[in-house]
């Protein structure tokens, strides 16, 4: 291999991290907000529920 190629490439897995590690933190924003609404519907299906007041 030239010292050309492996200078190109190498920018390349360079940049190609750079892109992966903005997405995983893409990733990790949307996780957090889907647990967060998650959260939220468990909270209202939990709250009144029929077996709750069944049980009562």
């Amino acid at each position: 291999m030239s010292t050309e190629r492996l200078i190109l490439e190498s920018k390349l897995v360079k940049e190609l991290n750079g892109i992966i590690k903005k997405l995983n933190g893409e990733i990790d924003v949307l996780q957090s907000k889907l647990k967060e609404k998650e959260g939220v519907i468990n909270k209202k299906s939990n709250v009144g529920s029929p077996r709750e007041e069944i049980r009562g």
